[in-house]
């Protein structure tokens, strides 16, 4: 009875990690979960996964002011990326906010988005 009991959790452990996907970083191109985000390409934003509908995965800033999680009035909004990267295991895009061209006189511009979490939690638009 053990061995049939083992066997099934094997089995329901192999089948699981069949249909998992992983994120692949190839040069400029990430890839996760059937979607593909690349430098020049324009995605949306949809809605934050926070509960006051702010967004946990994409945020907002630049190098003197810091980074601060995006808030929730900027869903919707489409950002051109202009850069995909890799650091601490955890694979981003960066692009600027296309259609809010007075954050550019600002300087505060870039959005930096961890893109399995904003997939996974659906703070990307994919369809």
């Amino acid at each position: 009875m053990k061995r049939i009991a083992l066997l099934f959790t094997f089995l329901s452990l192999f089948t699981f990690s069949a249909f998992s996907q992983s994120i692949k970083f190839e040069k400029d191109t990430i890839s996760y979960d059937n979607y593909k985000v690349f430098v020049g390409k324009e995605v949306q934003l949809f809605y934050g996964s926070s509960p006051k509908k702010d967004f946990i995965f994409v945020s907002i800033g630049s190098a003197l002011a810091g980074v601060t999680p995006l808030e929730s009035h900027w869903s919707k909004r489409m950002v051109k990326i202009d850069k995909v990267y890799k650091t601490m295991g955890k694979v981003y895009a960066r692009g600027i906010i296309v259609d809010a061209p007075g954050l550019r006189a600002l300087g505060g511009n870039k959005v930096f988005i961890d893109v399995e979490g904003a997939i996974d939690n659906k703070e990307l638009k994919t369809d």
